[in-house]
């Protein structure tokens, strides 16, 4: 695909098309994956594609292709789609993008298939040697991605950068009841610490064995990271600069009022090292930076792209996401929580009776968007007097999400990086519990 951009450009200039962006994306990867203790299959996936923007005569055309005996039909089907477009309130950035983040490493391109097998073949050995009857899933997807976008304001950047998605799921399956307890690492390293992330799926089985009972009521909850990470899904869509430019997002007009404990500041960070979602650039060619959405529970900001932000009369964050046939908007990169002073362990000792939830399901049955919330406990345990006692069955958690992080008795100071988010665990002063049985 890389081949066919000048012949593009060249394609462009005879048109008489004065502004526009291309955006050419390849990648590869070779996946590893083992399903109930047994090896599914190893994979090889090449996927490559050309995205092509205009603004002819004020208004946005928008054709991809990944068939590179298409490429002469590209320019007539942008050109199409713009007269029904919208109106541009914007112009392609001329600035070079020397933004800089370290987000490629040798170590995985250099991952074989056989050695992945040899991975999995010995995580899957280590759980069942603790839990025989545990049934184990494992799945390794190593990616390397090359990015190039040019603009017609003299814009040509690239960058190239590689990931390793790993995930261990184990299922008890014991009588009607099916149990599933997963973990899982994202990183552009091979830096997965897979024994501890057995270990860790052996225990939560473990505990889960021992079942207990939770009454209907409100009580202290104590969320882990992956549980963190689904209330948090509203906080992304309320700072999405396109919704609150169609002023759907409930923190519209909000900016500089506390919406959360002082305690909580979040942020967006698209240049953490070697993390999937970092970038140099947007996918609009604006450089990314650091930014700031809640300080202290103080709503500071919004995420922008260039539309939406020129909808709105401000400036792009350097937040454009996009696929190559789809148009860009807002988008997070990685979500940052702060971390808090107390170790795991202490917030659980101080928990008299309550709950502490590993795992949830059932985000999108929720209106996150306006931060309601209603989550069923995948995986759970009753807490009471700072023990774990055991696992607590058909229970569900609701709420406000504003309200429930303005209700924060405190936050773990270890952070697990989870769904494109790094995290602490957060004990909740007071949530309801309703239980289904």
């Amino acid at each position: 695909m890389f081949d066919h951009l000048d012949r593009i450009e060249k394609q462009l200039a005879e048109a008489g098309i004065k502004h526009w962006e291309i955006l050419c994306s390849r990648s590869l990867s070779t996946p590893v994956s083992y399903e109930y203790d047994k090896l599914k299959g190893m994979g090889y996936r090449e996927t490559s594609g050309i995205g092509l923007r205009v603004i002819h005569e004020g208004r946005i055309g928008l054709a991809s292709t990944s068939n590179p005996n298409r490429m002469t039909q590209l320019t007539e089907a942008a050109l199409a789609s713009a007269v029904y477009g919208e109106k541009a309130t914007f112009e392609f950035p001329a600035q070079p993008t020397d933004g800089s983040v370290k987000i490629y490493d040798e170590s995985v391109p250099a991952l074989s298939g056989e050695r992945l097998v040899q991975r999995g073949d010995g995580i899957i050995a280590a759980i069942k040697e603790k839990v025989p009857d545990v049934q184990v899933s494992v799945e390794f997807h190593p990616t390397v991605q090359q990015v190039n976008l040019r603009n017609s304001a003299g814009l040509n950047g690239n960058y190239e950068t590689t990931g390793l998605a790993v995930s261990i799921e184990g299922i008890l399956i014991e009588g009607d009841s099916i149990l599933s307890v997963y973990d899982s690492h994202d990183s552009c390293r091979d830096d997965a610490p897979l024994e501890a992330m057995a270990n860790r799926v052996v225990d939560r089985v473990s505990g889960a064995r021992t079942l207990s009972d939770l009454s209907s009521g409100a009580y202290p909850v104590l969320f882990s990271p992956k549980a963190v990470a689904s209330l948090l899904i509203a906080v992304q869509m309320g700072a999405n600069g396109k919704l609150v430019q169609k002023g759907a997002s409930p923190l519209t007009e909000r900016i500089g009022e506390r919406i959360v404990d002082s305690r909580i500041s979040i942020h967006d960070d698209p240049l953490l090292e070697f993390q999937p979602a970092s970038r140099p650039f947007d996918d609009e060619g604006v450089i990314c930076r650091r930014n700031t959405v809640i300080e202290h529970g103080v709503l500071k900001g919004f995420l922008f792209d260039l539309q939406t932000a020129g909808r709105l009369g401000t400036v792009s964050t350097g937040s454009a996401g996009r696929g190559i046939s789809d148009p860009p908007s807002p988008t997070w990169s990685n979500l940052v929580m702060e971390p808090g002073q107390n170790s795991v362990e202490d917030l659980i000792a101080g928990i008299k009776k309550g709950l502490f939830i590993d795992q949830v399901l059932g985000a999108g049955q929720s209106n996150l968007l306006m931060g309601e919330f209603s989550l069923n406990v995948n995986l759970g345990f009753l807490v009471e007097n700072g023990e774990i006692l055991g696992r607590v069955k058909n229970l569900m958690v609701a709420g406000n999400v504003y309200e429930a992080l303005s209700n924060v008795e405190a936050f773990s100071r270890e952070q697990e990086y989870r769904h494109g988010m790094l995290l602490p665990s957060i004990l909740f002063g007071k949530l309801q519990v309703a239980s289904r049985t």
